[in-house]
């Protein structure tokens, strides 16, 4: 099995208490509606339940095109977004698209990639 995803990264989980994390966590999980977010540690548990082996992870996060705005801006906007009346899919989609790059870039999130293989 292949898995390229989003997981929380481990070593910065002592800042969940920090009130930036959380907003810019809050509003990506939200936005692109991410109810299961794990660290890569809690998806790799849950594959040895179900007898999947580890092969191969690479973190590839270093490898995006981050576009990720000024912190100012991005706060502004995020401000504004969640203050509108959200009749359309699209503003709180952009909403988490724009949390999920600022996420990425204070290293909340991690883009992974995973093969993993099945053991008897």
């Amino acid at each position: 099995m292949i898995l390229c995803d989003d997981f929380l990264n481990d070593s910065n989980l002592s800042k969940a208490s920090n009130k930036s994390f959380q907003t810019w966590l809050q509003a990506y999980q939200e936005g692109w509606q991410v109810i299961n977010l794990c660290t890569l540690e809690r998806a790799l548990e849950m594959a040895r339940v179900q007898n999947l082996h580890l092969l191969r992870e690479e973190n590839l996060t270093p490898y995006l095109r981050l576009r990720a705005l000024p912190s100012w801006l991005a706060r502004l906007l995020l401000r504004v977004g969640q203050a509108l009346p959200s009749r359309h899919a699209i503003l709180p989609s952009m909403l988490g698209s724009m949390a999920l790059q600022q996420c990425l870039q204070m290293g909340i999130i991690q883009y992974r990639f995973l093969v993993l293989e099945k053991t008897n």
